[in-house]
């Protein structure tokens, strides 16, 4: 999945800017496609970005 701007990609302008390539980042976001209409519970879901995905996407993460 591609992301394009937001605070992640801010962060790895950052670390990019002071040649700081050792820095893993994980990048949270929407996707850059069209996402349907729904309640904020669907598209969290829809979006991988409930508080469980993201829970599970951190820990894994920092397993590896």
């Amino acid at each position: 999945m591609f992301w394009s701007g937001g605070f992640g990609s801010a962060v790895l302008e950052f670390f990019n800017s002071r040649h700081l390539t050792k820095v893993q980042v994980e990048c949270f976001g929407l996707p850059d496609a069209f996402i349907e209409q729904g309640t904020r519970a669907e598209l969290l879901e829809l979006c991988n970005l409930t508080e469980q995905a993201v829970a599970d996407a951190v820990r894994a993460f920092i397993k590896e």
